[in-house]
């Protein structure tokens, strides 16, 4: 499905949603979805082939893209994929706040610690060490936000990808923890035009109708 939507910021180009581009090259930014293209302040025409658009224009995208939604529940339903953290859990962000790197014991047989995200399991056991669902505890595991994300996310997951995860976490800290933990942006050490909250705002006015409006 393809569908072209107006910038809210400039007539001097627009967007496109593409369920059907291809995942490659500097793609991977934002989404190989996500793309605009020039208008020259032509209405909606395009003067220019569309291109994956970068974290400059990831805010006016998105708050487009929320705008385009409004009135278009095929948009919303193909665009709800790119934009909810499909797959990612409350359960699986508390499971990976609980692996922690530990020091053994060596007196012990079984020195090394083993975890497996979809078994939401931790083990001793050595037979672990060949079993493709489980990954030995890395040092770095320490329960807290940047621990838990990259415990979490995945090696063919792109820019929006990587930001639905982390904001998941970060609103799951700030449920549990009652407390403010960041931007996700700044908690990704992205550098962004503009202000990081900006990013947060406008991915969650996209994810309020992907939640709402899809059910």
């Amino acid at each position: 499905m393809r569908r072209n939507f107006p910038s809210l910021a400039s007539d001097q180009y627009a967007y496109c949603f593409d369920s059907e581009s291809d995942f490659s090259g500097h793609a991977r930014e934002v989404s190989s979805h996500f793309k605009m293209f020039q208008t020259l302040g032509d209405g909606m025409t395009a003067h220019s082939p569309a291109w994956p658009i970068t974290r400059e224009n990831m805010v006016d995208y998105l708050f487009s893209l929320a705008a385009a939604m409004l009135d278009d529940a095929d948009l919303r339903s193909a665009a709800s994929y790119e934009i909810r953290a499909v797959g990612i859990e409350a359960d699986s962000i508390e499971f990976a706040r609980t692996v922690l790197y530990k020091e053994i014991d060596q007196s012990k047989k079984f020195q090394r610690r083993y975890y497996s995200i979809a078994e939401r399991k931790i083990s001793m056991s050595e037979s672990k060490r060949h079993d493709k669902r489980y990954e030995e505890v890395p040092r770095w595991a320490d329960g807290e936000i940047e621990s838990v994300q990259r415990l979490l996310w995945q090696d063919h997951y792109d820019g929006i990808r990587t930001f639905a995860l982390m904001h998941a976490i970060a609103e799951h800290f700030r449920k549990t923890e009652n407390r403010f933990y960041g931007h996700t942006a700044s908690l990704l050490n992205w550098k962004v035009q503009g202000q990081p909250h900006d990013y947060d705002t406008a991915y969650e006015a996209c994810l309020m109708f992907c939640r709402h409006m899809t059910g």
